[in-house]
């Protein structure tokens, strides 16, 4: 590059340290996007807008939808209006939403996904993880000018990057919504 550099690199799907999760092949918001099939019965792990968005839209589908939350609401970072809406409307399209969900263990077996919880397991046909997003910018040499690799580059409102001149980046790398 001669002039400047663009970070796009977008971002990843987070998967929790839970004990079995990533060996289980839980779907991301992609592969739930991108289902050829409705799943009998669907766990979504998260209380965030496109846990909530894929729980509707499966269940609307004729899937039996089971969202675990691990907080006291929905859409956490909204007024609590909005996150006692979703709930309410989840609840009378049939989704049962579990709150204070703590996942402890997942495996996947011939009967389905299983997640072990504090009190419970949950079984199911497919386990979708939407627990957020994280930029990503592992592996890019950022550290080679003093930026941290796997954070999000914070961007200017020109989308540059203060004291880089020739460092620009856009879209969900900056962290930004």
């Amino acid at each position: 590059a001669r002039h400047a550099v663009v970070v796009a690199t977008g971002s990843l799907p987070t998967i929790p340290p839970v004990d079995g999760l990533a060996a289980a092949r839980p779907w991301t918001s992609r592969d739930a996007t991108s289902a050829q099939h409705v799943p009998a019965r669907l766990a979504v792990l998260g209380g965030g807008v496109v846990a909530c968005e894929l729980a509707t839209a499966f269940a609307s589908l004729g899937s039996r939808v089971t969202v675990l939350v691990r907080g006291d609401a929905l859409l956490a970072g909204a007024e609590p209006f909005a996150g006692a809406a979703v709930l309410a409307s989840l609840r009378a399209r049939g989704v049962r939403v579990v709150l204070g969900a703590q996942a402890r263990r997942v495996h996947r077996d011939a009967d389905g996904v299983h997640v072990t919880l504090d009190d419970e397991d949950v079984t199911a046909d497919e386990l979708l993880v939407a627990t957020g997003r994280h930029p990503r910018t592992r592996a890019l040499g950022l550290e080679t000018i003093d930026l941290e690799p796997g954070a999000p580059l914070e961007v200017d409102d020109a989308l540059g990057f203060p004291g880089v001149p020739w460092l620009f980046a856009v879209g969900d790398v900056t962290g930004r919504t």
